[in-house]
């Protein structure tokens, strides 16, 4: 009689009680994430998959092998979970139940093992191609030069270096360029339009640009040639067979090529100011050099005449 009591009080115990408690709420919780994972509801799947583990104080290889599976229809759509489908097959070949798991669901993990071995390794290469790619593009922006023309020589040097050079024989004048800080030097067959905070080279009076792509600007400080101002693209209503449209997707055309070249972003700076046109750098810059592309563009309304310009500024710190 007191054996029987022992074991009535024994199996009625807290301790008991709340092992049957905790083994319950993981049941619940496991057929849950099941209903959840039929229902493509993957993340909530998860988060129950997670309350079955808490209960049951770990995961064994039932829990586990669910979790793959969720976690495999979450990378189908999002490759961040590649590592942590790896880390769960870990965790279930490690699990001291598995060994006595089904052989058609050990052989499932296996075979998902393998499938995943060979996305790690994909990830492997397309990460070293991109960070060939990123050093190749630095390599490009750290030499850029337009025409490969010299910097950080005098300005009086340039132009024994250049002597044919129209750019340099001419009579130049000079603005000072307050984006950069430095005075720009350009040739007085140019008039150069400038609103708040953008500008334009033109010639022979307004809206009548030159159809070839040259260097309009010589960026000085204390008589040491900085950089260059390039004309990469100029278009208005009097360039034929062009619209607005088509002129603004040359530009994008445009800023996708250098953003290629340099692999990497640029930062937009936005250039507000007054009048019936807009104005926007894009600016790739390192601790030595700025590289920006000025755009230009407007008006959207028939009263003034459209224009799309770029000028690329080359200039060294």
């Amino acid at each position: 009689m007191i054996k029987y009591i022992f074991y009535v009080l024994l199996f009625f115990s807290p301790t008991v009680l709340q092992a049957q408690t905790n083994a319950n709420e993981a049941k619940a919780a496991y057929l849950l994430a099941e209903e959840n994972y039929a229902k493509a509801d993957y993340k909530t799947a998860l988060n129950y998959l997670e309350e079955a583990k808490k209960s049951l104080g770990a995961a064994n290889s039932k829990i586990l092998y669910l979790q793959i599976q969720v976690q495999m229809e979450l990378f189908k759509i999002d490759r961040s979970y590649l590592n942590k489908v790896v880390q769960s097959i870990a965790e279930i070949e490690a699990a001291p139940d598995y060994k006595d798991f089904t052989e058609e669901k050990s052989l499932e993990v296996s075979k998902i093992k393998l499938q995943l071995k060979n996305e790690l390794k994909r990830d492997e290469h397309l990460k070293e191609a991109t960070a060939a790619k990123k050093a190749s593009g630095l390599k490009k922006f750290a030499t850029f030069l337009p025409y490969n023309r010299p910097v950080n020589i005098p300005l009086a040097e340039l132009k024994l270096k250049y002597p044919q050079d129209p750019l340099l024989t001419g009579k130049l004048k000079n603005v000072t360029d307050d984006k950069h800080n430095l005075v720009m030097y350009y040739p007085s067959k140019y008039k150069l339009l400038q609103w708040p905070n953008y500008r334009v080279p033109v010639n022979d009076g307004f809206f009548k640009f030159s159809n070839t792509l040259e260097i309009y600007g010589i960026f000085i400080k204390e008589e040491i040639v900085k950089g260059y101002a390039c004309l990469e693209l100029e278009r208005d209503e009097g360039t034929g067979g062009t619209s607005y449209d088509k002129a603004s997707k040359e530009f994008e055309a445009l800023l996708s090529y250098y953003t290629e070249l340099f692999g990497m972003q640029p930062k937009r700076v936005p250039r507000p100011g007054k009048g019936y046109y807009q104005s926007e750098d894009f600016v790739w810059e390192s601790a030595e050099k700025v590289i920006a592309l000025e755009h230009t563009f407007g008006p959207t309304f028939k009263a003034v005449p459209w224009h799309v310009s770029a000028s690329l500024c080359v200039i060294y710190k």
